[in-house]
């Protein structure tokens, strides 16, 4: 049986253990009559009458505190009601997101977040969010890996960075946090909202599109890209030559020649080989097209040491 419900019983035995208690003081000081005559049979009025009161206010604290613990239960079970929607709410955001106090205590996760700490719940094991992404024990710091409670704390704002994290597994991932206060009623931030989305596959993407776009300036071939109006948009340093010898230079508009066959290639579809004689030099000039983008790449070879001749001037 609930406090609640036992509260009222309670009252009413201990306002007739006062009934019994005030008939005792009265036999053994005040009265002469039996016990038993003092406690039903033969009680004075006025006995009646205190013992009433005295049973009544018993009685009714009893039943006050019984309607207080009710009302209790029910504000804790909204409460319970309220947390439980918001953790089913936060464990369907994909990303790991959690409630962090100033001392870094983790004080809500969502089953993501539940996922990378390996535990069942971080709140409930004391868990700091360092101790679940890191898996170290002290806060992340420096200009690297800058900590996102203490930034969010020092400008009262939100914060986006990326950091390095581990997996349950132990294995580093690639994470970007974005990070937001949370307000008490004296604007201070006494939590903060972090949300961590993986982003390792996009960084390794990153980092394969950044080496990719190392080749053409580190081909020791000329390389060049030029726009379909014939406007050099790219060139290497070993598309130098070309470049003097067609005295133009990035941004600027190759010969009319050549800007025909970049509008030419570019309405065909197909590639093209040229030979191009420069300064004694003769280059294999192959004009690709790339149509969704609307420019032409220019790949040159050298071809003057293989003796081939019969190339179109400059």
């Amino acid at each position: 049986m609930a406090l609640k419900h036992k509260v009222p019983a309670v009252s009413v035995l201990a306002g007739l253990l006062l009934w019994v208690a005030a008939v005792v003081v009265d036999v053994l000081f005040f009265h002469d009559e039996p016990f038993l005559d003092m406690l039903i049979l033969a009680v004075p009025p006025h006995d009646i009458y205190i013992r009433s009161i005295g049973f009544t206010i018993v009685l009714a604290l009893g039943f006050i505190l019984s309607a207080q613990l009710a009302n209790r239960d029910r504000v804790e079970q909204e409460v319970r009601k309220s947390r439980a929607f918001l953790q089913t709410v936060i464990d369907a955001i994909p990303d790991a997101t959690m409630a962090i106090a100033a001392d870094y205590q983790v004080v809500l996760a969502n089953r993501a977040a539940r996922d990378i700490a390996g535990v069942e719940d971080p709140v409930a094991s004391g868990l700091r969010c360092h101790q679940v992404f890191h898996h170290c024990d002290i806060p992340c710091d420096g200009v690297e890996y800058p900590c996102p409670l203490v930034h969010v704390v020092a400008t009262k704002g939100p914060a986006l960075m990326t950091h390095t994290h581990h997996d349950a597994e132990g294995n580093e991932v690639f994470v970007e946090i974005t990070a937001a206060p949370v307000f008490d009623d004296a604007s201070e931030v006494t939590q903060i909202i972090e949300s961590y989305r993986d982003i390792t596959e996009q960084k390794k993407a990153e980092e394969e599109i950044a080496n990719l776009a190392k080749f053409p300036a580190e081909n020791p071939n000329p390389v060049l890209r030029v726009s379909g109006d014939g406007t050099i948009m790219f060139a290497n340093n070993a598309a130098q030559p070309l470049l003097d010898a067609w005295s133009c230079r990035l941004g600027q508009a190759i010969p009319k020649q050549w800007a025909e066959r970049v509008s030419h290639v570019l309405v065909t579809g197909q590639r093209e080989d040229v030979e191009i004689e420069c300064d004694g030099r003769t280059f294999l000039v192959t004009f690709a097209p790339v149509l969704e983008a609307g420019y032409v790449n220019l790949y040159a070879h050298d071809t003057t040491k293989r003796g081939l001749t019969g190339g179109m001037p400059t």
